[in-house]
């Protein structure tokens, strides 16, 4: 069973991810710092990219802290989070048709959250969307 604390934090990622992520580039929300009014320390959050087609195989990982030593006081919230995957499409097609091309393979991403020295926990897998970036 997790701790209240982690379970709360934990329940504000996955919020992000389900009410604001856009993935490639993957975005989340601010991370708020609810969890008993106490300072939030060394808050990290992993992120595990897969083609459908291949969904045991990891197609690029990114790594951030959401909240470094300093911690995230209480009420205080992040930036807006974005995590990237070092690989992806390139192509010599229109940037209009590109999405369609019939080699594209769609991908998920599993997200993980970590508070201190307590275990990964996966927060869930979520779709990311047919979209291109600069």
């Amino acid at each position: 069973m997790l701790k209240p604390r982690l379970t709360a934090l934990v329940a504000i990622v996955l919020a992000a991810a389900v009410t604001r992520l856009v993935p490639h580039p993957w975005n989340l929300t601010s991370v708020a710092a609810v969890a008993r009014g106490e300072t939030l320390r060394t808050l990290q959050v992993n992120a595990l990219f897969h083609r459908v087609s291949e969904p045991k195989d990891e197609w690029g990982s990114n790594f951030i802290v959401a909240a470094g030593s300093a911690g995230l006081a209480p009420g205080a919230t992040t930036a807006v989070l974005t995590l990237k995957s070092p690989l992806g499409y390139k192509g010599t097609d229109p940037r209009e048709t590109l999405l369609h091309n019939s080699q594209f393979v769609d991908a998920t991403v599993d997200l993980f959250a970590k508070y201190g020295s307590v275990q990964w926990t996966r927060v869930g897998q979520f779709p990311i969307t047919r979209r291109l970036i600069q």
